[in-house]
């Protein structure tokens, strides 16, 4: 009887004619789907306007750039790929964006040495724009014909313009030569002058450049090769300095090889003190010029007044020695940012070992900051010296006191998971543990970033992140996520950061063995309907080198990871007080199998759309509801900290799914029955329906999916080949229950119908698991909407070759009753997350590379803020003190605001824009204890007599 249902099924499809849209297809209870079911491709989005926006990208991660200081230090600088942020270091918030073209990303910036009001930042395409930072408008564009990778800015002598110092590259058929390249910008009369000083012939690129004592002596260096360039104390007059030939041969170029691989440099110019100094002053020049840098060693090389003794080897050979730096070795890996202090006294350098150093050259003497949370990538000392700006590895800058070493300033931007798919220019030396975890493929490095929207604040995301991430570390693995960041995506700033697993924040991060430790990491988050109990899934693994002993032969290494792995389920109780969450229940091994050891991981958690309460399913193939309990004592409720009913947790419901037959592994040494690979819950709008389904390497019954009362826990029917497999996600949307697997479909559980379904087009190449860690599945109650991510190639077809730089992700969103999809969007890399907004209409989509974007139909009232979403900002012009200051108004103008009643409401007929000084509001609401106070109505007219417009006829 099956078959021949079956069979009239298939002819009655083949019958059916052609259309734009796939059929709808009904599917009786009980019966199967056969693999050849016409799911048609997704079709295009019309060409006609879409209903919903697009936000421009936000967030993104902090450009491997030293920090930039305004002269009078009252701002700092920052840029992502996207643009330039000036930050307010008095109470790190964001004052203005200078946003690059959409087409373009920001290399390198760096402040006008004429104009502290301006600021040059350079774009991969070559251009250079000449930005006011104090209003936001462009003053000037300067073309380059070259991709340019460092800027920095000097005032030559005899001149009173800007001289643009640039390490630019030049694509030749003998492969890419770098250029040092000058350019004389006269901005008031919008013209320049260019000229390259120094062509580099070697194919490994220059990665620093250092401008002294106004264009006498620049420094510049390779990985390998350290580059001089001096003016052999050149005079001339003005006019010679716009003349390129004569700038360009007033030069003399000096290169020294190096025999270690240099990671950072820094130098700097000092007049000479000493009695000896001032004496040969004549002979050796007024300035001396000191050098240090760091290698992928750890350990820091520091020249003193380096040109003078490279001129002496010069004159003799003798003095080859002269040239030996002070090494100094504390680091145990690559120094990542060394630099000179402001008084020449000290120098200080950082890396990945999470500590400041500051080591006093006098005595020799070091001074450690240790515990920065994450690896330091780079640092600068501000123009007055009473401050260090230190770049993160967790996408934040602090600003320090160079006194006391205490932070004034704090910027955190979104810290995901971050994925570059440009490699690094500096040198790396193998470790250990890079070679432990190196994948063979690159793919492997895009992972998920664990996220959902609070529903008590919408505005707010909760991350799961990772503690540090370096990019100068080629692991194709993603970073382990040990902590949890709420983030505000409306404003675009941090909020708050909280450690949700053990971590290594304040303990060694490296074992005796030298390899790096490795942290906990957060594989599921969900948050209940009410926002008050977050619930998180972390997992453990130890390294293959700590339990290598423990086996026979290197092959059974796996299995014996995965035996020890740790899992484990944590409850969290949201604290008003502390504003942070606190543990209330951990589960260990909440889904150990009893039949196969090395089965334990969790496969899905999810949150009860209405009531406190969570689901989840892992390898043991059983779904088990966790609902709170009040802890009882002897018959008595157990008081909490403050007096409160303490809460636990506990299962109330296990649910075992299909039983698979026992097959023995030849992997182990002893039978097991197959675990599951892939399990997935979803709960119906109104919490009444609990769904579940799981995949093995056996396919035995190909997407049989079970449908059970949430409340009693009791199977009430069962659906096989609802789908065909490599299953991603699954949810409802009122009566439509969507399956996100190889293909998607849309089901109306009403009448059993399939309403439409598409073939998803993923590359070929993708092995199952990265397809499953780049595709999404996200639902949108609120506009009865759905969205679906899936990766993409630039290449032309699936079986081409392409790298982790092609891949993208083409994000969808339908309407569950319709095949036509509402917008398709595809986004600059793969994601890492897709986020229903709660309580409101739109998605948030976060992408490998750290930016985000939010989805919204046009009608819906949530967008980004204006500083995030780069409208012009309504500020005063800034000018420090000395130089820049900002300007502010004066309260005691503001009309009537020492007048009375009747000539205030005269101002209000005359203003447009009305300002109501805070004593007007004291002498409303403080007017004695609250049983003393007026009626509701007359306190109202107050405030809108205050705020409010007389109506003109």
């Amino acid at each position: 009887m099956r078959r021949q249902e079956k069979e009239a099924e298939k002819a009655a499809l083949d019958a059916t004619p052609q259309v734009e849209h796939p059929r709808q297809i009904t599917i009786k209870k009980g019966t199967h789907f056969d693999s050849d079911v016409d799911v048609k491709d997704v079709p295009e989005v019309p060409s006609r306007g879409s209903s919903w926006n697009i936000s421009r990208p936000a967030g993104g991660r902090f450009l491997d750039h030293d920090p930039v200081f305004s002269l009078g230090e009252k701002y700092l600088f920052l840029a992502t790929k996207r643009g330039v942020h000036v930050y307010s270091t008095a109470d790190s918030l964001l004052v203005r964006t200078l946003f690059a073209n959409p087409n373009d990303t920001v290399t390198s910036y760096a402040l006008s040495s004429t104009n502290p009001n301006h600021i040059y930042v350079a774009h991969s395409a070559g251009d250079i724009i000449l930005w006011d930072w104090t209003s936001g408008g462009e003053v000037l564009t300067i073309p380059s014909k070259w991709a340019i990778r460092a800027v920095t800015i000097a005032k030559v002598h005899r001149t009173e313009y800007d001289t643009i110092f640039t390490i630019e590259s030049e694509k030749t058929k003998n492969g890419v030569r770098d250029h040092i390249v000058a350019r004389h910008v006269l901005w008031k009369a919008a013209k320049t002058t260019e000229m390259s000083l120094y062509r580099w012939k070697r194919d490994d690129p220059l990665l620093f450049l250092k401008v002294l004592d106004g264009g006498n002596v620049i420094f510049a260096a390779s990985a390998k090769e350290l580059v001089v360039g001096s003016d052999g104390h050149h005079h001339g007059d003005s006019d010679d300095e716009l003349d390129p030939i004569k700038f360009k041969e007033r030069y003399t170029w000096r290169e020294q090889p190096s025999t270690v691989d240099i990671t950072c440099l820094d130098a700097e110019a000092r007049p000479r003190h000493t009695d000896q100094d001032v004496k040969r002053s004549d002979k050796l020049g007024q300035m001396k010029y000191n050098l240090v840098y760091g290698d992928a060693q750890g350990s820091t090389y520091i020249y003193e007044d380096i040109l003078h003794k490279m001129e002496q080897r010069e004159q003799n050979k003798k003095l080859e020695k002269s040239l030996k730096p002070r090494v100094d070795r504390w680091h145990r890996e690559a120094v990542s940012t060394v630099k000179w202090s402001l008084d020449s006294n000290y120098v200080i350098s950082g890396g990945k070992e999470t500590v400041l150093v500051l080591l006093q050259l006098e005595t020799g003497k070091r001074q450690n900051l240790p515990h920065l949370t994450s690896a330091i990538l780079s640092l600068t000392v501000s123009p007055k010296g009473t401050s260090y700006a230190v770049h993160l590895a967790d996408n934040s800058v602090m600003v320090l006191s160079t006194s006391e070493l205490q932070p004034k300033t704090n910027i955190p931007g979104i810290q995901s998971l971050f994925t570059s798919t440009t490699p690094s220019l500096l040198p790396q030396v193998p470790t250990i543990t890079s070679l432990c975890q190196v994948s063979d493929d690159p793919v492997d490095a895009f992972g998920r970033t664990p996220a959902v929207n609070n529903p008590h604040n919408p505005n707010h995301l909760l991350l799961a992140v990772p503690a540090s991430q370096d990019n100068s570390v080629d692991i194709n693995s993603p970073a382990p996520a040990p902590f949890l960041q709420t983030f505000d995506a409306f404003t675009g700033r941090h909020v708050t950061r909280q450690a949700l697993s053990r971590n290594l924040a304040i303990t060694a991060n490296i074992g005796p063995d030298l390899t790096k430790l490795k942290e906990p990491n957060v594989t599921h988050i969900q948050i209940s309907a009410n926002g008050q109990w977050l619930s998180t899934v972390e997992e453990w693994t130890p390294p293959a080198a700590d339990v290598d002993f423990t086996v026979y032969t290197k092959d059974k290494v796996v299995s014996e990871q995965k035996r020890r792995l740790e899992t484990y389920l944590k409850f969290w109780r949201w604290d008003q007080e502390s504003d942070q969450w606190v543990l209330e229940t951990r589960v260990d091994l909440p889904h150990q199998s009893p039949n196969n050891p090395v089965a334990n991981r969790v496969f899905d958690l999810v949150a009860h759309p209405r009531l406190t309460a969570f689901a989840t399913t892992g390898q043991d193939g059983v779904v088990r509801l966790w609902t709170p309990k009040t802890r009882l004592g002897d018959g008595t409720v157990i008081r909490g900290a403050k007096g409160e009913g303490a809460i636990s947790w506990r299962c109330s419901h296990s649910i075992e799914l299909e039983n698979i037959p026992a097959v023995g592994d030849a992997g182990l040494d002893f039978p097991a029955v197959p675990a599951p690979t892939k399990a997935k819950l979803a709960y119906s709008n109104d919490g009444s329906i609990l769904v579940a389904t799981q995949e093995s390497s056996k396919a035995y019954e190909a997407g049989l999916v079970h449908f059970f009362d949430a409340a009693t826990g009791t199977l009430k029917y069962s659906e096989p080949a609802m789908y065909l497999g490599g299953l991603i996600d699954i949810g409802f949307l009122g009566r439509y229950f969507i399956i996100l697997s190889d293909d998607l479909r849309v089901w109306d559980v009403v009448t059993n119908k399939l309403i439409y379904g598409f073939k998803l087009r993923i590359p070929h190449k993708l092995t199952p698991m990265q397809k499953t860690a780049m595709s999404y599945l996200a639902l949108n109650v609120s506009s009865n909407t759905f969205a679906i991510a899936v990766p993409k190639t630039n290449a032309g077809t699936a079986d081409m070759l392409w790298g982790p730089e092609d891949l993208f992700s083409t994000v969808t969103i339908f309407n569950p009753a319709r095949p036509d999809p509402i917008i398709s969007y595809d986004t600059a890399s793969p994601l890492t997350a897709l986020v229903s907004l709660t309580g409101t209409s739109g998605f948030v989509v976060l992408d490998a590379s750290a930016e985000y974007r939010i989805l919204s139909p046009k009608n819906s009232t949530m967008s980004l803020s204006s500083t995030v979403n780069g409208e012009p900002l309504q500020i005063e012009a800034v000018k420090e003190e000395e130089d820049i200051q900002m300007e502010e108004d004066d309260d005691d103008a503001v009309p009537g605001a020492e007048r009375g009643d009747d000539e205030d409401m005269v101002d209000l007929m005359n203003d447009e824009k009305r300002v109501v000084r805070p004593e007007q509001l004291a002498g409303i609401f403080d007017n004695g204890p609250s049983f003393a106070l007026p009626p509701v109505h007359e306190i109202f007219k107050s405030v809108v007599g205050l705020y409010g417009k007389k109506a003109t006829a």
